[in-house]
């Protein structure tokens, strides 16, 4: 009687964590490059200090072990005073390439001196966003 009992509860776990939807994954984002100018979807040259005249800033990154169709979200955040989001862009992967970019244009008074940062992250459960920080002098 006690193993049919140890029979049923293990089943009945079985099931439960079965019916349970796990998304982990292995896909990751290296390889993080600022710079000025974008080469195949890359960042080639990395730049860490930009003109307040810079015209585009641009952010790369590899993107390892993703299936098809994930989503990578790019925010882009002024650090200086209260720190404050400027831009938020979420990209999708494509089949067969394995790097992802985003940019921001100068704004009309030029960008204002000071530390920048972009968030990474990608829209899996197990995601932990990756920080790249940069500056404008």
């Amino acid at each position: 009687m006690q193993n049919l009992m140890k029979i049923t509860v293990t089943l009945l776990i079985t099931f439960a964590l079965a019916a349970c939807s796990f998304s982990v994954s292995t896909a990751s984002l290296s390889n993080i490059k600022t710079g000025s100018k974008l080469v195949k979807g890359e960042v080639k040259k990395e730049v860490r200090v930009f003109p307040t005249d810079a015209p585009l800033i641009f952010v790369s990154a590899h993107l390892n072990n993703a299936p098809e169709d994930t989503k990578v979200s790019f925010t882009w955040r002024y650090l200086e005073g209260e720190g404050q989001d400027i831009d938020s862009v979420e990209v999708e992967s494509k089949s067969g390439e394995n790097r992802v970019s985003s940019n921001l244009t100068v704004p009309d008074a030029g960008w204002p001196p000071g530390k920048y940062e972009i968030i990474l992250e990608l829209d899996i459960d197990n995601s932990k966003p990756v920080h790249k920080k940069f500056q404008v002098k």
